[in-house]
C-alpha cells in the first residue's frame, strides 16, 4: 500500500491506496518514469486533483519515523540480479495480493529474496550484504523491480520501520513505499539436504536446451510440463515428452530420479 496525502486549501486528510491501483495510474499518466528517472522520492501520492506527487525538496532526506525493523546494504547489481530471479515465480494474476510481493529477508542466514506463486517458488542463495538490523519485509515486486532498475548509486540501502514503511536509498535517489508484513507470505518447503550432485554449468544447461523443446505446452497433464532427471551411478539422463514427441539426452554423474518443471 502507498500512503497519500490529499491537501486543499480547507481540507487535508490522509489516505491509503493499494500498490496495484496506484501502479497503473502512474503509468497510465506517464508520471512513473518522470518520477524515478528524476530521483523523487515517492512519499505523498496524489489521491486527488489537488495532490502532490513525490516529495518536495525541502522535505527530502526526512528518514522514516519509527524504530527501524530491517537495514540492509548491497550492490545495486547484486540486488537487480535477485529481484530478476525471483521475479519469474509472482504470479501475473491471483486473488492474493501478497503473492504479488518478494519477500526480503535478513537473518543469521544473510540476505535472501523469495517469490512464491504456490505452485513455483524461487529463493535466491544469500545475497552478499551488509546486514544492519534483521528482520523482514513484503514488496510489491513490479513496483520493487522498476525502482531498482532506476536507482542511479552503486550501494542500495533498504531499511524497514514497525509499519513496513520501506525506504530505499541509492546515491542521489531515495524511495519510500509501503510494505506489507512477512508473515503472510507463503513458505517454501525445507528440503533435507541427503545427497549433494554437481555438474558444469555449461553441460546442464546444454541438457535442458536439448531436451526442453518437447514439453507440453497446457497445463492438462502437469507432469509433462516439467523434464524427468535421472541421476544414476555413472551418469545422468534428462527425458521430456509432451505426448507426441520425447526427447531424451545422457550425461555423466551420480544416481537420483527427480522432475524439474521446465
Amino acid at each position: 500500500m502507498f500512503k497519500g496525502r490529499h491537501v486543499s486549501e480547507d481540507v487535508s486528510c490522509t489516505c491509503a491506496i493499494s500498490s496495484k491501483q496506484i501502479y497503473k495510474l502512474l503509468m497510465r499518466d506517464g508520471y512513473i518514469d518522470m518520477l524515478l528517472d528524476a530521483g523523487v522520492r515517492l512519499l505523498e501520492i496524489a489521491c486527488g486533483p489537488c495532490c502532490a506527487i513525490g516529495q518536495s525538496p525541502a522535505t527530502k532526506g526526512v528518514a522514516a519515523k519509527g524504530v527501524i525493523h530491517m537495514k540492509i546494504v548491497c550492490s545495486k547489481a547484486n540486488l537487480a540480479k535477485g529481484v530478476s530471479t525471483v521475479s519469474k515465480a509472482v504470479p501475473s494474476k491471483t486473488t492474493m495480493p501478497i503473492l504479488e510481493c518478494i519477500l526480503l529477508t535478513a537473518n543469521e542466514r544473510g540476505f535472501i529474496m523469495t517469490g512464491n506463486d504456490l505452485e513455483i517458488g524461487i529463493r535466491t542463495a544469500p545475497i552478499e550484504a551488509e546486514i544492519q538490523e534483521s528482520g523482514e519485509v513484503a514488496i510489491e515486486a513490479r513496483i520493487f523491480n522498476e525502482i531498482v532498475r532506476r536507482l542511479n548509486g552503486e550501494s542500495v540501502t533498504i531499511a524497514t520501520d514497525e509499519d513496513y514503511a520501506v525506504t530505499i536509498v541509492s546515491g542521489s535517489s531515495e524511495f519510500k513505499i509501503m510494505g506489507q508484513s512477512g508473515e503472510d507470505f507463503p513458505t517454501l518447503p525445507e528440503v533435507e539436504q541427503e545427497k549433494l550432485y554437481s555438474m558444469e554449468q555449461a553441460k546442464l544447461r546444454d541438457m535442458i536446451r536439448q531436451t526442453i523443446f518437447s514439453i507440453a505446452q497446457d497445463g492438462s497433464k502437469p507432469v509433462l510440463t516439467g523434464e524427468l532427471f535421472e541421476l544414476r551411478s555413472n551418469s545422468v539422463h534428462v527425458v521430456s515428452v509432451d505426448g507426441y514427441r520425447i526427447s531424451f539426452r545422457k550425461n555423466s554423474s551420480d544416481q537420483m530420479d527427480a522432475i524439474c518443471i521446465a
